[in-house]
Formats: structure tokens, sequence, C-alpha cells
């Protein structure tokens, strides 16, 4: 019989192939970057709400102009009754700013910076009847800074109890004090022509 085929042995294993030496002073092979996330988008910041500085009605808000009626008609019934939404707006006027409370008026009306910048804004009326401002030949409210900062100290509203009143009694001696719109609304005497108040009880 044939003899049998004899098999072939199997490969030998390749060796793997020797590594290349360092060369010295050859950066190194640069890594791949993974790319980074954008930061994401800050929410745009909410616009300021242009509310008064000094009587603090948001006449440009029907429901916060409501609340301030009903306010009145219940601590003041018998004045409050014909009070309106459409009234205390009107009679508040447009709301003006803004208003840098940081820079005041030195001698000769020249604009000066006092501080960091501070913005506000008023209606026309609180700002008419506040005892500091008054206007000049050239239409412009004075005494910003003033009133801006008797605002802040916050006296109490005789009227609604809130600080920031800015209008006091002209009568010596009387410490009675309201924001122009408490004033305006619930029976206080108010010198249209001078621009003077007398509370209830100086009428």
């Amino acid at each position: 019989p044939p003899e049998p085929l004899a098999q072939a042995p199997p490969p030998a294993a390749t060796p793997p192939p020797a590594a290349s030496p360092p060369v010295v002073g050859a950066s190194p092979s640069p890594k791949s970057k993974v790319p980074k996330k954008a930061p994401a988008t800050p929410p745009a910041p909410e616009p300021r709400a242009q509310v008064c500085a000094f009587c603090h009605v948001d006449t440009q808000s029907r429901s916060a102009v409501t609340a301030f009626v009903e306010m009145v008609r219940s601590k003041a019934p018998a004045v409050g009754a014909a009070l309106t939404v459409d009234g205390v707006i009107e009679g508040l006027g447009p709301v003006l700013g803004p208003f840098d409370g940081a820079i005041g008026h030195c001698f000769g009306g020249k604009r000066q910076k006092q501080g960091p910048e501070k913005l506000f804004w008023a209606h026309d009326s609180c700002l008419l009847w506040c005892p500091e401002v008054y206007e000049n030949d050239r239409g412009q409210f004075m005494g910003l800074d003033a009133a801006f900062r008797r605002s802040c100290k916050g006296a109490l509203c005789s009227f609604c109890g809130q600080r920031g009143a800015t209008l006091e009694c002209h009568v010596e001696g009387c410490f009675q004090n309201y924001h122009v719109a408490c004033a305006m609304f619930t029976g206080q005497g108010m010198d249209e022509e001078n621009y003077i108040m007398f509370c209830h009880k100086h009428i």
C-alpha cells in the first residue's frame, strides 16, 4: 500500500516588529482631542420692570393697578368707591426714565456723578409732587438724586403703611407722609398750583 503523505509543519509565528528606539528631543505624537462642548448660552435677562420708584404702583400692569384700587377701597371706602383703574393710570401720568439716582447737580446746574449707577423710573406726577424736584427753564427735572435718596430711606406712608413715602404734609410740625399716589386718590388736600399737600387733618 502507498505510504501516507507527510503533513507540512505549521508556519512559524512571525515575531512582532521591534519598537523603534525613541528619538531624543522629538515631541510626543499628538493625542486626538475630544471636542469640547460649547458652553450653554445663559438665558436673556428679564426686562427691568419700569415701576415708579416713588409710589411703587406699576401702571403698566392693570392687575397691579387693580390691587392698588382695592387697597384704597378697603382702607377708605368713602373715597375709594369712585376710584377706577383708568383714573389711577391717567392721574399718575406716563412713566418717565430711566434716570440715574447717582447723578446730582451742583451749583450752576452741572451734572456730577456721585457713585455707581442707580437707574430708576417715575411717574410724571410723582416727580412733580416731590418737594426736592423742580423743572429748570429747559424743562429738565432737577433734584432727582435727592428725591431718590429720600424714597430709598423709606418714610412710612400714613395711608398704606409701606415705606418710600416722599410727600409730607405742608403744615409745620405735622408728620403725615404719603406716597404721591396714596395722597392723590385718598382725599388729601392737593394744592396743584404750588405742588404742596395738606393731610386730611389740615385741609
